[in-house]
């Protein structure tokens, strides 16, 4: 089965998206975004999506948008996403396959705190491949593959350091490959965040600058 659509993720928790096609024949729906935007959208509407909402068995290819070209997540956001292939996908800005910037940190003053109760997004057996992020007229384009950004802090005696203990995101079981970007990361690009690997090769990623496979930037 093959859609052209952009989907927008709606407000409530708890909803299970499976492909009909992954329960069956093992060949995925595919979701084509059109190069009309992002193929996949997920954004915090007022309600927390948690890792009760689960997105399984979908191709998400050709998307074209400014950030995540194929996912483009952000807010009070942790879905589990499940036996998803993100190709071919294309991000003017970063994150041509995904792109993840949630709300983790609450404020307290003007200091910044992890939130005790946030969840990981979870990736498990996510293929993300031939996706690209940039465009040389800005210049931009990180994380050709994956864009995943939390949130800096200077230092200050009165605040508590945080994003040391929780990852933002894990990946299980998944494969970054041949991506490409042209300035950070090819594959994977973290800034100010922390992530789980597991089992999950990272290779054939090209960059213009600096390191192809996977740059992790921290303060």
């Amino acid at each position: 089965m093959h859609y052209y659509e952009n989907l927008r993720w709606p407000a409530p928790d708890g909803i299970i998206m499976v492909s009909y096609d992954a329960a069956g024949s093992g060949n995925n729906t595919i979701i084509d975004g059109g190069a009309n935007g992002s193929v996949l959208t997920i954004s915090s509407q007022g309600t927390n999506i948690t890792n009760q909402t689960i997105i399984n068995g979908f191709d998400l290819v050709n998307g074209l948008a400014t950030n995540g070209g194929g996912i483009y997540m952000d807010g009070d956001v942790a879905p589990v996403l499940v036996n998803l292939n993100v190709k071919e996908d294309t991000a003017i800005g970063n994150g041509g396959g995904i792109y993840y910037k949630p709300n983790v940190f609450y404020t307290t003053g003007y200091c910044n705190y992890w939130k005790p109760n946030f969840l990981p997004c979870r990736l498990i057996n996510v293929i993300v491949k031939n996706n690209f992020a940039g465009d040389p007229t800005i210049p931009a384009g990180s994380g050709g593959g994956i864009y995943i950004e939390g949130y800096y802090q200077t230092d200050d005696q009165h605040c508590t350091e945080i994003n040391t203990q929780n990852y933002m995101m894990t990946l299980e079981d998944c494969n970054i490959r041949n991506n490409k970007c042209l300035i950070y990361g090819g594959g994977i690009f973290v800034q100010y965040a922390k992530i789980g690997i597991d089992d999950t090769p990272i290779f054939e990623n090209t960059g213009a600058t600096e390191v192809a496979g996977f740059i992790l930037t921290c303060q």
